[in-house]
C-alpha cells in the first residue's frame, strides 16, 4: 500500500511546477479556499461515526455504523445542495465573489462534500477488512485523474477554475475505486443503526465537534488570509503550506495512519507495553524521516521554489522556510492522533482543538491588521508548532494507559 500511495503523492508533487506555469497564484488561492470549505463541511459528513467502524468486534456492528454514516451523509448532501444553490442564484454576500472569483464553483461544492464523506467511510471499512490495496489504488486513481483533468482544463473550459474541476473529478475517481473494492457491504436495519448510534455517541458528541474545530483551525486561515491579503498572496500561502509542505503529511496520513490505527487498536486490547512500544518506534521513525526535509526548507526554501516553480513563487518559498518546523510536528502527530480514538479520549481532543482554533482566530481574525503577511505567517508557524508539540507529548502519554472505557 505504501508504495502505491507514495507513487501517487510524488506524481502530484512533480506536477505542481508544470501546473504553476498554466495557472496563476490567484487561481491556486481559489483552490485553497475551495478545499478548505469542503474539508470543513466534510467533518459533518458522517457525524464523526466513520472512525468507529474499526472498533467493534462484530462485523454486523461495523456494517451498522457504515449504514449510519450513509444516512447522515445523504442528509448533509441535501442541506448543502440547497444552501449552495441559494447562494449561487441569490448571492446575498458580495464578498463571495472575492473568495471564488466565479460562483459556479459553488455548484460543485455539495457533491465534493458528499463524495469525500462516502470515501471517508469506505476507507475505514477497507481498513477494517485489511483491503489496503483498495485504499492505495483509490488514492492513485484520484491523483492521476485530478492531475490529468487539471492539465486538460488549463486549455479548455475557461473561465471555470480548472484546478477545482480537476480536484472534483479526482474525488469521483477515488470514491468509485473504493466502492468497487468495498464490494457488497451488508445493509443493516434501523434497530442496529440506532444501537450503534447510542453505543458510539461519543464520536457524535465530542468527536464531531472536535473534528469540526480542528478543520476550522487548519483550513480557516486560507479563507481569512485571502480575505485580508487577496487571492494572489493566498495562492502563495496555498502553494507553500497546502500543496508542497502538506505533501509528506498527506502521504503519511494515507499510507501509515490506517495501519497504525488498526495495530494500535489491537495492541490496546491485548494490553501490556506493546502499544507504547509501537508508538515510540513510529515517532522516532517519523522524526528521522522528516528532519532532513525540514533542514532543506529552512535553509533553501526560497531558492527551491524559484528553481521548481519560477520567480513568481519566491514568496511561497519564504513562507515554507518559516512553516517547515510546524510541518514536521504535523507529520509526526498525524498518525499518532488515532490514539485518541483507540483510547476514546475525545473530550481531551476537543479541548486541544478549541485551544488551537482560538490561537488561529486571534492571529487571523483579530490581530492580523497589526502585522504584514510575513509576520503573520511567522507567528502562525511558531504558535502552531508549540501547540502541536504539547499535543504530541500528550499522545505519547496515552500509550502508557491500557484502560479504555465507553462513556
Amino acid at each position: 500500500m505504501m508504495a502505491g500511495i507514495g507513487f501517487a503523492k510524488v506524481i502530484g508533487l512533480l506536477a505542481l511546477p508544470f501546473l504553476a506555469d498554466f495557472y496563476s497564484s490567484a487561481e491556486f488561492g481559489v483552490l485553497g479556499v475551495y478545499i478548505s470549505i469542503v474539508l470543513i463541511f466534510k467533518t459533518f459528513a458522517n457525524g464523526g461515526y466513520e472512525v468507529a467502524i474499526l472498533l467493534p468486534e462484530e462485523s454486523t456492528e461495523s456494517a451498522g455504523i457504515f449504514s449510519l454514516c450513509h444516512w447522515i451523509n445523504n442528509g448533509l448532501f441535501i442541506g448543502t445542495l440547497l444552501l449552495c444553490f441559494s447562494l449561487y442564484y441569490f448571492n446575498p454576500f458580495p464578498s463571495l465573489e472575492d473568495l471564488f472569483e466565479h460562483l459556479n464553483v459553488l455548484l460543485l461544492m455539495p457533491f465534493s462534500i458528499w463524495l469525500e464523506g462516502k470515501a471517508m467511510a469506505l476507507k475505514y471499512w477497507l481498513n477494517r477488512s485489511k483491503i489496503y490495496e483498495g485504499i492505495s489504488n483509490a488514492i492513485m486513481a484520484q491523483a492521476f485523474v485530478t492531475i490529468g483533468a487539471q492539465f486538460l482544463f488549463a486549455f479548455w473550459l475557461r473561465p471555470m477554475n480548472g484546478l477545482v474541476l480537476g480536484l472534483f473529478l479526482g474525488e469521483v475517481a477515488m470514491y468509485l475505486t473504493m466502492r468497487i473494492y468495498g464490494g457488497s457491504i451488508p445493509k443493516q436495519g434501523m434497530a442496529i443503526i440506532r444501537k450503534m448510534s447510542r453505543k458510539y455517541s461519543q464520536f457524535l458528541r465530542f468527536g464531531l465537534t472536535g473534528n469540526l474545530v480542528n478543520a476550522l483551525a487548519h483550513f480557516g486561515p486560507y479563507v481569512l488570509f485571502q480575505r485580508h491579503f487577496g487571492a494572489t498572496l493566498n495562492g502563495q500561502f496555498t502553494m507553500s503550506n497546502q500543496k508542497v509542505l502538506a505533501a509528506p503529511i498527506n502521504l503519511i496520513a494515507a499510507a501509515i495512519s490506517p495501519v497504525f490505527y488498526e495495530s494500535a487498536n489491537r495492541a490496546s486490547k491485548e494490553g501490556g507495553q506493546k502499544l507504547r512500544q509501537i508508538t515510540l518506534e513510529l515517532s522516532l521513525i517519523l522524526f528521522l524521516m522528516i528532519l532532513p526535509l525540514v533542514i532543506v526548507f529552512v535553509l533553501w526554501g526560497p531558492q527551491l521554489f524559484v528553481f521548481f516553480f519560477g520567480e513568481d513563487w519566491v514568496i511561497a518559498g519564504q513562507y515554507a522556510r518559516y512553516l517547515a518546523p510546524f510541518m514536521a510536528m504535523r507529520f509526526v502527530v498525524n498518525p499518532l492522533s488515532y490514539l485518541i480514538d483507540v483510547k476514546l479520549k475525545l473530550k481531551q481532543q476537543l479541548a486541544f482543538n478549541v485551544i488551537y482554533l482560538l490561537s488561529i482566530l486571534c492571529l487571523f481574525g483579530i490581530f492580523w491588521s497589526h502585522f504584514d503577511h510575513f509576520q503573520l505567517i511567522k507567528l502562525y508557524a511558531l504558535s502552531s508548532f508549540i501547540i502541536y508539540f504539547v499535543y504530541f507529548l500528550y499522545l505519547v502519554s496515552l500509550s502508557k494507559n491500557p484502560q479504555v472505557r465507553l462513556e
